[in-house]
C-alpha cells in the first residue's frame, strides 16, 4: 500500500488472529465474527475484509475463511438445537448463502401462460324462479 499510514497488519496480526479463533467464546462472543476479530486486533471491519483480499497475505485470508465457517457451523448447530433465536439465527445464516426463499414458476404448454376457462353460474336463492329473460330458447 503505497502512501498513506502504516498497515496496522503486523507480524503479530496472524497470532492475534489465531488468539481470537481459539478464545472467542471466553471473549464473551456468542459466535466468532469479523466484527468480534476487529475488536480484538483493534481495526475496523473493513480493514480485515481489505486485508483478506490482499495478495501474500493468504493466510490471513484463510484463517478468515475457517472463522466464517465456525460461524456457520455455530449458528446452524444453536439454531436447530433451539439455543439461539432461530430468528436471527436465520438472518446471519443469509450471509452464508442460506435462504428460505422458495422459486416456483408455473407455465403452460410450451413455457406460454396457463390456459384459464371461466364459467359463469348464476345461483338463486332455492324457490326463486329465473327471469324471463334468463330463461333460454
Amino acid at each position: 500500500m503505497a502512501g498513506g499510514r502504516p498497515s496496522k497488519y503486523t507480524e503479530e496480526t496472524i497470532p492475534k488472529t489465531l488468539e481470537y479463533m481459539k478464545k472467542w467464546e471466553s471473549l464473551g462472543h456468542k459466535i466468532p465474527s469479523i466484527a468480534g476479530l476487529a475488536v480484538h486486533l483493534k481495526v475496523r471491519r473493513d480493514t480485515i475484509h481489505e486485508w483478506r483480499k490482499e495478495e501474500g497475505k493468504e493466510e490471513f485470508s484463510d484463517i478468515i475463511e475457517n472463522l466464517l465457517a465456525l460461524q456457520e457451523l455455530t449458528l446452524s448447530g444453536n439454531g436447530l438445537s433451539g439455543d439461539f433465536n432461530a430468528t436471527i439465527s436465520k438472518l446471519i445464516l443469509t450471509k452464508h448463502g442460506y435462504s428460505d426463499k422458495v422459486d416456483q414458476e408455473i407455465g403452460g404448454p410450451g413455457g406460454g401462460a396457463v390456459p384459464v376457462q371461466y364459467i359463469i353460474n348464476p345461483v338463486r336463492p332455492a324457490g326463486e324462479e329465473p327471469a324471463k329473460d334468463d330463461q333460454k330458447e
